[in-house]
């Protein structure tokens, strides 16, 4: 599936930083991985997210991926008191451990809130990020691994990706339990 993956990202985002893309399983609704989801993201269970980070993990060493840190989509700061903890972190630090790399979630930060984007098209989720996520100096030189929940049209994974590059980052890879497939 990372092939699919990639070519999925690129068919939206042609111009997306993103060097290679793996997800373990297509999103569906309804479905386990949804449930899964659910429970991870709104229902106060991130401990399943480390173990399903950890499987993703291994997807990526199997790869064969050179890579020097990990890092998560980050989320805006109101949005994290809301919510506790962001999802994501869990999976990032799963994969982490797998990799044995660094999991720094400072190397990308959100600039502003963002409304949710649960039901915008590529074209307006990639409007409601421009200029939403920045990176970090310390990214300099660096092969990044970006890890989210799901990838949806991977305008989220590509601003990411944008930020990084303009912080320095030698290249950026992307990584999610999820991929919705279209």
């Amino acid at each position: 599936m990372p092939g699919e993956v990639m070519s999925a990202i690129q068919e939206v985002f042609p111009d997306a930083a993103i060097s290679a893309a793996w997800s373990l399983w297509v999103f569906e609704k309804p479905g386990t991985l949804q449930s899964a989801h659910q429970l991870i993201k709104y229902r106060n269970h991130p401990h399943y997210g480390f173990k399903l980070g950890r499987l993703l993990g291994h997807v990526i060493r199997r790869a064969g991926a050179t890579l020097d840190a990990v890092t998560v989509i980050p989320i805006h700061s109101l949005r994290l008191i809301e919510r506790g903890y962001n999802q994501s972190t869990p999976i990032a630090e799963g994969v982490a451990d797998v990799l044995d790399l660094p999991f720094d979630a400072g190397l990308l930060h959100r600039t502003r809130g963002t409304r949710t984007q649960t039901r915008l098209s590529a074209r307006r989720r990639a409007e409601n990020l421009r200029g939403a996520i920045g990176g970090s100096e310390n990214a300099s030189a660096l092969k990044v691994l970006v890890v989210d929940d799901v990838i949806t049209s991977g305008a989220t994974m590509s601003a990411a990706a944008t930020a990084l590059i303009q912080a320095g980052a030698a290249s950026v890879c992307a990584a999610s339990l999820g991929f919705a497939r279209r």
